[in-house]
């Protein structure tokens, strides 16, 4: 996805101030820079904004090889 930029918002620009668009984000401090989390907070603070883990299924599991399930 292109950055936000000042002259070409794009995409992102149009999702964050969309009333009806949810943002949902990896808060980890390395997906989303932590000053862009700041400023997604202000804008989304009444609306709809949810938090994504890049977790895999494994994780917390022991130490092995694990297959992925067909779903």
């Amino acid at each position: 996805m292109p950055p936000l930029h000042h002259r070409q918002p794009g995409l992102l620009a149009a999702a964050l101030v969309h009333p009806e668009v949810w943002c949902g984000l990896i808060a980890d401090g390395q997906h989303v820079d932590p000053l862009m989390l700041q400023l997604i907070l202000k804008i989304n603070s009444r609306r709809g904004l949810f938090l994504v883990s890049d977790a895999l299924a494994p994780l917390g599991l022991d130490e092995g090889v694990y297959l992925g399930s067909a779903r």
